[in-house]
C-alpha cells in the first residue's frame, strides 16, 4: 500500500482517540521522510492550508464523501491535517 493511500485509510479510521493517535505516528513517520515532498512543507503554509481547506470541506465532503461529514472530531481533524499536505 501507498504511504499515502495508509495514511488515508488511517485517517479514515481516526474516530477515537487512539486510531487518531495511530494515525497521528503515522504522519509524523511520513514526515520525517520528508516533508519537503509535501505542497506545503513549512508550517506557515501547512497551517494556511489547514484554515483554507476547513474553510472550504463542505465541498470536499458532498464531492468525495458523498455528503459524509465525520462523526469525530478526531477524524475531522485527521481529515484537515491530511488536506494540509496538499490543498493550495
Amino acid at each position: 500500500m501507498e504511504p499515502t493511500q495508509h495514511l488515508d485509510e488511517l485517517a479514515r479510521r481516526a474516530t477515537t482517540r487512539e486510531g487518531f493517535t495511530t494515525f497521528l505516528n503515522a504522519y509524523a513517520r511520513d514526515c520525517s521522510r520528508g516533508c519537503a515532498r509535501w505542497e506545503n512543507p513549512d508550517l506557515p503554509s501547512f497551517f494556511e492550508a489547514m484554515s483554507a481547506w476547513n474553510a472550504d470541506s463542505d465541498g470536499f465532503y458532498a464531492n468525495v464523501r458523498g455528503g459524509r461529514r465525520p462523526e469525530t472530531a478526531w477524524e475531522e481533524v485527521a481529515n484537515m491535517l491530511m488536506a494540509a499536505r496538499i490543498y493550495e
